[in-house]
């Protein structure tokens, strides 16, 4: 299983998305999940952008990712098991003196609670977590082994 950051998801929204990003995904013979953080980060983009035309656009791409995901049992919810593992990560990032935002220490928590890797374009926002981070966006799409 690897787990899809936001910024995956965002980019196959966009209406010229990145191709190495398209081509990584069809390449794909895992499975794909996505955090319930990952879910939140979208709708709460999407509520912050005004109303119009885009909006209800992008909002029916969007929900329909979403919709999906849950069809499929696919959203990671943030648990027990995350939270043993969040604690980890804050230690961890705290002891290479890089800062982690909650959400993304949680997104961690949750690929660590899994033993996912966690596809993102935030790479450096991911290092020294103890998570395995796989860039669609570059090249090949190969898993940076920095962890």
């Amino acid at each position: 299983m690897i787990v899809l950051d936001t910024n995956v998801l965002s980019e196959v929204t966009k209406p010229s998305p990145h191709s190495s990003v398209l081509r990584w995904l069809a390449a794909l013979n895992d499975e794909t999940s996505i955090t319930a953080v990952t879910a939140a980060e979208l709708r709460a983009g999407l509520s912050a952008m005004p109303h119009g035309h885009r909006k209800t656009k992008l909002s029916e791409v969007v929900i329909a990712q979403l919709s999906e995901f849950e069809q499929l049992g696919s959203v990671l919810p943030f648990d027990h098991f995350a939270a043993v593992e969040y604690a980890t990560v804050l230690v961890l990032r705290k002891a290479e003196g890089k800062p982690i935002s909650p959400q993304d220490a949680m997104i961690a928590a949750i690929c660590r609670s899994h033993g996912a890797p966690l596809a993102t374009r935030s790479v450096g926002d991911f290092e020294h977590t103890g998570v395995e981070v796989i860039n669609p966006w570059a090249q090949a799409g190969t898993p940076d082994t920095t962890k």
